[in-house]
């Protein structure tokens, strides 16, 4: 058993990781730090209209675990979903959720509690970039670059989310790294290794099939034609398959349906390819774009030149051009999020192509280590003028209808009824599960209930289009209390005239609609003081009888 464990340890480079490992405390602590200063402890899970969807789906996994039941859990999860129609459970793989449940089972499912758990994740990132730069560049030099990662204001946005990106560019960062080890040795075990990563990262979310130009991109920008010929090669292909592959193909008509279009197109890419290099461009700033874009070139030919003596460099490169093909190829939407797993590659490429530059410059009387001071010292200048921001969340105002709500004895049992955009039903559906015995309300939503959609928003049909209409439609679901969101922008209001007929109706039948309250709702940072309408439904006989 021990000359195994020990295997394993060689295998795995344990050695090689402690200088990454000594880090990450660092690394966490800055994460946390910035999620304080953005105000992520203080908002509600709607800094993305897709947050509050994985976090309640994130409950849902963790709630049926914690039932210790054996039981059908498609059955649980429609029950479930009936409480919080938020899971989104098959447009989303399981990974995610799973993760969150390992973590909210043992600490809980508090606001406090997944947002650590997603700077934990975003200091893991950062750890691996400088452990995976420091292979090629001094130690500060690595560290600093993962700490640039951390900072850059894109990634402190989605660290401050409970959002499935940090953790795609985690795992993605470490497939490739498995794929480096098998460039460089040929190891089964390597390549089987990037392929259970590589189905991890499909299995949290399908843009994880980026990694499938890894191994691609490799053999083109490095030569090595004869891995084609090689069973190992395709070893990871086959992992893949086996893992991910009953997954993808049962839900890919689910996760199409929040495709910006149905299927690729000439137009989608000439579209994405100037949007995604400008976004690239916003995230970084110009001089470390510059850098990047150095690196990237030093890598290429590298790998060119070198061959499997710069295996590095070239899966780190194929990483990266990887995320950027993947999104100008896929119409999954235009969406700067989709850049952080290049940003994590990017952010190694930063590194290599800062100690070229130094080379370049000629050598100097201040040793390796006072390089690579002078290196830190220049990239944090150029950052911090140029890029660094401290971007804020701002969405809040659910918290307090929820908490007074579930402080009402006699709402114990109401059905709860919410109108908003995607972001705010979100928010209020995720404030009431986070703080109740689950399950426990019944929260219904306008945009499911008195209308109908995509999951991208488009084919809508609106089911009620008058006031008898809609307080039928009320009644029969045995509404008791009316959220109103009244900040909704302007642009979404003209989506959605089902919000509008809502607003109108219960303003002006104070018969079925009493006002029980108004709250301050804050979107985008700006604070709305009556923003938040709370109406109880009185159900008439009328009412409940139209047909």
């Amino acid at each position: 058993m021990a000359k195994f464990v020990g295997a394993v340890a060689d295998w795995l480079g344990l050695r090689r990781w402690v200088f990454p490992a000594s880090l990450f405390p660092l690394f966490l602590a800055v994460a946390i730090g910035l999620q304080a200063l953005d105000g992520a402890y203080r908002c509600e899970f709607g800094g993305h209209p897709d947050e509050a969807g994985h976090y309640v789906t994130g409950l849902l996994i963790r709630d049926f675990i914690a039932r210790a039941k054996v039981g059908n859990p498609m059955a649980y999860a429609k029950t479930y979903y009936a409480y919080y129609p938020k899971v989104a459970l098959g447009n989303w793989p399981p990974g995610f959720y799973l993760l969150q449940a390992a973590w909210t089972l043992p600490f809980g499912a508090g606001r406090t509690q997944v947002l650590v758990l997603m700077a934990g994740i975003a200091a893991l990132v950062a750890a691996l970039i400088a452990g995976v730069a420091a292979g090629r560049v001094p130690r500060p030099l690595a560290a600093a670059c993962g700490l640039v990662f951390l900072l850059l204001p894109l990634v402190q946005s989605y660290a401050a989310m409970v959002m499935t990106e940090p953790t795609i560019a985690l795992l993605a960062l470490l497939a490739t790294v498995f794929w480096a080890r098998y460039l460089a040795a040929e190891r089964p075990a390597d390549a089987i290794a990037f392929g259970v990563l590589a189905a991890a990262c499909i299995l949290t979310k399908g843009t994880g099939f980026l990694l499938a130009g890894v191994p691609v991109l490799s053999v083109l920008v490095a030569r090595r034609w004869s891995l084609l010929k090689r069973f190992s090669f395709w070893l990871s292909a086959v992992v893949v398959g086996i893992l991910a592959g009953p997954w993808t193909l049962l839900t890919l008509h689910f996760a199409k349906e929040g495709w910006e279009e149905g299927k690729p197109s000439l137009s989608f890419t000439l579209s994405a390819i100037p949007y995604y290099a400008g976004k690239l461009h916003q995230a970084l700033g110009s001089p470390l774009l510059a850098l990047l874009l150095l690196g990237l070139g030093v890598a290429l030919v590298r790998a060119w030149r070198d061959g499997r003596k710069a295996a590095l460099e070239t899966a780190v490169a194929a990483l990266a051009l990887s995320v950027y093909l993947l999104h100008i190829l896929v119409p999954c939407g235009h969406e700067a999020r989709h850049l952080i797993p290049l940003l994590a590659a990017g952010a190694v490429l930063i590194a290599i192509g800062a100690k070229e530059v130094w080379l370049r410059l000629g050598a100097t009387r201040l040793g390796r280590t006072g390089e690579a001071v002078v290196l830190v010292v220049l990239v944090a200048v150029v950052f911090g003028f140029q890029t660094f921001a401290l971007p804020a969340k701002g969405y809040a105002g659910f918290q307090a209808v929820a908490e007074q709500i579930l402080a009402t004895p006699e709402d114990a049992k109401t059905v709860l009824f919410v109108s908003s955009d995607a972001r705010g039903e979100g928010m209020f559906i995720s404030e009431v599960a986070m703080r109740e015995k689950r399950p426990g309300h019944h929260v219904l939503r306008a945009s499911k209930l008195l209308a109908s959609s995509s999951w991208s928003g488009g084919d809508y049909v609106a089911k009620a289009t008058d006031t008898t209409g809609l307080e039928q439609v009320l009644a029969q679901a045995k509404v008791g209390l009316v959220v109103i969101d009244t900040t909704v922008p302007a642009d979404r209001l003209a989506k959605m005239p089902h919000h509008t007929l809502l607003s109108l109706v219960a303003a002006a039948d104070s018969q079925e609609f009493g006002l029980v309250g108004t709250y301050p709702m804050w979107r985008g940072g700006e604070r709305f003081e009556h923003g938040i309408l709370v109406y109880r439904f009185h159900t008439s006989p009328a009412s409940a009888t139209k047909e």
